[in-house]
């Protein structure tokens, strides 16, 4: 009855995601292409070139768009982010119930629901809706870890979403071993989380000894890490630290005339890459990859204060879109800053009220906040954009969401 009663409330939000997704551009664009060509690659029996592999992304979203690509409908695969998107918000409702009684729990859904990059992921076959559907179910099983039922959830939940965006092999690492760090500092043993770590590496262990029979690299999982450090490391004063692609670079004037997004000066970006780019061409994928990074770690040794003001500048791409290199800002830009700036300013509000009841906040909170908080850090590091701070949304405003009702709320009543 909860989840028949959860399901008609959420259902105008299915019908909103899915006329956004009629409204669109039928022709694909940027990434869109890739993920069919991967999925493409499966059906024709191996996900990359074994003697040039490209490991761009993981192969969760290909394996879901898989059917439509075999059936020539890969313009249809996209209906499926609404259907993504109305279940994430399900799962995100029922994980607050947990917590939160009454009305407030459908307020705070109802603002992931109508958050608007999510909106806009909705009109592009990117992985994004798919995400935040891993993301709701893994929070919601995670904090209930009732019984094998929700270890298993979880644990496939946190596997898929490793497979799906590839940075997430190392984010559970990294939380794996804080999970360490904390029973040892506080002599607890959390068994039940151990139990995800382990089902999630399992579920997504094949595709990580598969990138290993390619590459001969144990956990090289990415083959583009390197391309992204070598822009966030530009030492070049008109640039950001933003990613451009090859093609801006090498075909300036090309890629003015057909290229969707607004750009100027391209011709200074070639002037200072195009000879880099050039030197790379007949280096395998693996071998470019290296070449990105050496270059970076000279860039970051000899401009230090540039890398910092490009990973400040990365910050500001992650919450606002902007500031891009080379490229012409538009009225959109206020569809980041404008939720993204509530999320943080209420963030801030909350801070000292959350430190001085961290004690009273239940353990899993802190543990997903933590992780996606790890996830934050890694995309700063590496390579900033909204749809990125996108996946952390759901674990902000489910923070947000527990501070209003058992933190502010008791105080208030307490004083």
């Amino acid at each position: 009855m909860k989840v028949q009663k959860d399901l008609i409330a959420y259902l105008p939000f299915l019908i909103v995601y899915l006329f956004l997704i009629f409204i669109r551009s039928s022709e694909p664009f940027g990434d869109e292409f890739r993920y069919m060509a991967y999925a493409q690659n499966l059906w024709d029996g191996h996900y990359t070139d074994p003697n040039n592999p490209d490991l761009t992304n993981g192969p969760g979203y290909p394996i879901i768009i898989l059917p439509f690509v075999i059936l020539n409908l890969s313009s249809w695969a996209i209906y499926l982010n609404a259907f993504f998107a109305f279940f994430a918000l399900i799962y995100f409702h029922r994980a607050l119930s947990l917590y939160i009684k009454g009305k407030y729990a459908y307020y705070f859904t109802y603002f992931l629901g109508i958050y608007p990059p999510l909106l806009k992921m909705m009109s592009f076959l990117y992985s994004e809706a798919f995400s935040i559907l891993l993301i709701c179910g893994l929070i919601y099983h995670f904090c209930r870890l009732n019984g094998n039922k929700d270890r298993w959830a979880a644990g496939i939940f946190l596997g898929a979403l490793i497979l799906t965006k590839i940075i997430f092999f190392h984010i559970t690492v990294a939380g794996l071993i804080a999970y360490f760090i904390y029973i040892i500092l506080n002599k607890k043993r959390l068994k039940p989380n151990l139990v995800v770590f382990a089902i999630g590496f399992l579920f997504c262990s094949p595709y990580i000894w598969y990138a290993y029979t390619v590459t001969e690299k144990p956990f090289y999982v990415g083959t583009r890490g390197g391309e992204l450090l070598y822009h966030r490391s530009t030492p070049y004063e008109n640039e950001w630290g933003n990613w451009v692609s090859e093609t801006l670079i090498l075909n300036p004037d090309e890629a003015q005339k057909t290229g969707k997004e607004p750009y100027f000066a391209l011709n200074q970006l070639s002037k200072n890459h195009r000879e880099f780019y050039l030197s790379l061409e007949g280096l395998s994928n693996i071998q470019k990859d290296s070449a990105f990074k050496a270059k970076a770690r000279l860039n970051m040794r000899e401009h230090p204060i540039k890398y910092l003001k490009n990973s400040i500048s990365n910050i500001g791409r992650l919450l606002f879109n902007h500031p891009n290199s080379y490229r012409i800002e538009s009225i959109n830009i206020y569809g980041y800053v404008l939720p993204n700036m509530l999320i943080v300013s209420i963030l801030l509000l909350l801070a000292y009220p959350i430190y001085i009841s961290r004690k009273h906040v239940p353990h899993e909170i802190w543990a997903i906040v933590l992780y996606f908080f790890i996830y934050t850090g890694a995309i700063v590091i590496l390579h900033g954009k909204p749809r990125y701070f996108l996946l952390t949304v759901p674990s902000l405003i489910f923070l947000i969401a527990y501070s209003f009702q058992n933190i502010l709320t008791i105080r208030i009543k307490g004083n």
